[in-house]
């Protein structure tokens, strides 16, 4: 009698359903506001590296097509990856981690430098996950304006 009478008030008490169902639905919110949140450090890495490539092809763009040498090429480099063309020393941690970036190469009429770069993103949610980075390939091109 007394069993029944406490299973029956188990039954019909509703008290700790909001827990339950909390419980149920709290490992998909923090899941969603991770990823919300790692996808939005991708897009920050991914618009910075995006912005520090225009910053350097614009660079080369402004120096004449026939007097483009190697030590403009290492400057757009730097620029790309330090964010100034010149690089202390020791050289500090790169604000972009540029993995490699291709020479510049001028084509065309009117004259076009264009610059590519793979910038390497790795995020800790997805290699908890197993998975490896991401990988942004960015290009930018630019007409030459030499001044």
């Amino acid at each position: 009698m007394i069993r029944r009478r406490v299973l029956r008030s188990f039954r019909e008490s509703e008290r700790g359903a909001t827990f339950v169902e909390f419980a149920l639905i709290a490992p998909f919110l923090v899941f969603a506001t991770l990823g919300g949140i790692e996808f939005a450090r991708a897009v920050s890495s991914y618009q910075t590296a995006n912005e520090s490539m225009r910053v350097a092809v614009r660079y080369l763009a402004r120096i004449p097509a026939s007097t483009t040498k190697s030590w403009a090429v290492s400057n757009a480099k730097n620029l790309a990856s330090y964010g100034s063309i010149t690089v202390p020393t020791p050289a500090p941690t790169p604000i972009v981690p540029i993995a490699n970036v291709n020479n510049p190469t001028a084509s065309g009429t009117p004259t076009v430098v264009t610059m590519t770069a793979d910038v390497p993103y790795t995020s800790g949610l997805l290699s908890g996950f197993g998975f490896s980075g991401i990988t942004f390939h960015i290009s930018h091109q630019e007409r030459v304006i030499g001044e």
